[in-house]
């Protein structure tokens, strides 16, 4: 799902459903919230479809993409894995698509800990 971006510099927000919250557990989680599941294969797919999705959104101008930690929050994951599984459906679009109008994805992650282990991750996989 796509919506209009809040900003002039945003165009547009694509929304992925990377945690499903019919699958709670009664204990709380994150912020009080109750725990919530996903898992690696989920945050792939959903990081495959936000970027298919971006690259049908540009109308032929290159678009860049930022994707937050998905799952990694109420989602349960770590950072590790959901870091891992983000590369990895980002490997899987590239492998569809070689040369995406895309100018960039970025991993947005603003916490220093989490941004410096993807920073890292990001760099063994892709150099």
């Amino acid at each position: 799902m796509t919506t209009a971006g809040a900003s002039t510099k945003i165009r547009f927000v694509v929304h992925v459903p990377a945690v499903d919250y019919r699958l709670s557990k009664s204990r709380p989680g994150v912020c009080g919230i109750e725990r919530t599941l996903t898992s690696a294969k989920r945050v792939q797919a959903c990081t495959e479809a936000a970027l298919r999705s971006a690259s049908e959104l540009g109308s032929g101008a290159p678009v860049t993409v930022a994707i937050p930690l998905l799952g990694a929050g109420a989602g349960g994951l770590s950072p590790a894995v959901a870091c891992r599984a983000m590369i990895e459906g980002v490997r899987a679009f590239l492998r569809e698509e070689p040369s995406p109008p895309l100018d960039a994805i970025l991993f947005a992650i603003p916490e220093g800990d989490r941004f410096e282990l993807c920073a890292k991750l990001v760099h063994d996989a892709f150099g």
